[in-house]
C-alpha cells in the first residue's frame, strides 16, 4: 500500500498568503474576544503535542511544505 504524499512546496509568493498571520486570522475568525496572541498560544500548545507524537521525518516532510513562520510554530 502506498503512503500518501504531500504535493510539492509552493513558490515562496504562493506560501506567503498562508503564512502565520493569515493562518491564525482564519483560527481566530470572527471571535473577537480572542486575540492574535492568544491563538497563536494555544496553536503552540496543539502543534507541540503534535510535534510528541510525529515520526521526525514524517514531522520534516511537513515542515519543508510550510512557510518559515509557520514552522516557527513548532517551537
Amino acid at each position: 500500500m502506498r503512503r500518501p504524499r504531500l504535493p510539492p512546496r509552493p513558490e515562496a509568493s504562493a506560501s506567503s498568503a498562508h503564512g502565520k498571520d493569515a493562518f491564525l486570522d482564519a483560527i481566530t475568525g470572527q471571535i473577537d474576544t480572542v486575540s492574535l496572541e492568544t491563538a497563536e498560544q494555544q496553536v503552540r500548545g496543539v502543534l507541540h503535542v503534535v510535534k510528541a507524537w510525529v515520526s521526525d521525518s514524517d514531522l520534516d516532510a511537513a515542515l519543508a511544505q510550510l512557510p518559515p513562520d509557520m514552522v516557527d510554530l513548532f517551537s
